[in-house]
């Protein structure tokens, strides 16, 4: 599938035909919502100072988890673990040059 995307130009990004891809998800980046919001506010008074200030937002997911909860992404699928990933895309950080971004926490979900 990710062939596919690749070779019609779907991906963007610096993958190849072959390269592993891993499966990903971004469940909530408050961070850039708090930043479009302080720059649309920003942009709207007239105050460049307020640029410079991102907070972040909390919320509650909870009607997103309502709404989907019959949805199946995947099914009949093995998962051996989740992990919580550092959202840079540079190399150099990771040290490994695998081009993912580096994983900061592990669960492992495997029943041995």
């Amino acid at each position: 599938l990710a062939d596919m995307f690749t070779s019609h130009g779907l991906h963007s990004g610096r993958r190849r035909l072959g390269d592993p891809v891993k499966l990903h998800a971004t469940v909530l980046n408050s961070r850039l919502r708090g930043q479009r919001q302080t720059s649309r506010l920003a942009a709207e008074t007239g105050n460049l100072a307020l640029t410079n200030r991102c907070p972040s937002e909390t919320f509650s997911a909870m009607g997103v988890l309502v709404a989907f909860e019959t949805y199946q992404l995947i099914e009949n699928e093995r998962f051996e673990e989740v992990q919580l990933c550092k959202m840079i895309s540079d190399d150099a950080e990771n040290g490994d040059g695998d081009g993912f971004y580096p994983c900061i926490a592990k669960l492992s979900l495997s029943t041995m």
